[in-house]
């Protein structure tokens, strides 16, 4: 079936389709580049990217040695910083 042929629904959904699958790799290019760029905290002194995203807001929350942090948490610290 050529494309002048293809009935008007199944048209959308196709260019529904490749709209949603662009958006999709580009917010996942845009996740990866970011987390890329994220600082390296493993030389920085009582930082390990293993310990509980809570404990990491609730220190920097304190804000008595720790900067407030510059982004929304996420599950892991690990994900992005090293």
């Amino acid at each position: 079936m050529s494309r002048s042929h293809m009935p008007p629904l199944v048209h959308r959904l196709y260019v529904i389709g490749a709209i949603a699958i662009a958006v999709f790799v580009l917010i996942a290019w845009a996740v990866t580049a970011v987390s890329l760029s994220a600082k390296t905290i493993s030389n920085l002194p009582d930082h390990d990217i293993h310990t509980a995203p809570e404990q990491c807001i609730a220190c920097h929350q304190s804000g008595e040695n720790a900067p407030p942090l510059p982004h929304v948490p996420l599950p892991s610290c690990g994900y992005c910083h090293r």
